[in-house]
């Protein structure tokens, strides 16, 4: 039964479910115990710091677009 737990927190962590709202489900008093019962692989946490590291280079990529004496100038945002 014990091991159900780490299986419904894990489920639902991946699923999307915030960690606070799985702390309350499982009745625990600090976020530090429900921490020991989520459990992440090393292929979660690699495409977790992908993703991240994807969505800053989207962000420094952005284009900007002004207009200068009616001519629209588009550059990359720095």
């Amino acid at each position: 039964a014990h091991t159900m737990r780490h299986t419904l927190a894990t489920d639902m962590e991946r699923s999307g479910v915030r960690r606070g709202v799985i702390k309350v489900i499982l009745g625990h008093a600090s976020g530090t115990m429900t921490d020991t019962y989520i459990h992440s692989d090393m292929g979660e946490m690699k495409e977790g710091l992908q993703r991240m590291l994807d969505w800053r280079e989207a962000q420094r990529m952005k284009v900007r677009q002004t207009d200068v004496g009616g001519v629209s100038i588009i550059e990359a945002a720095q």
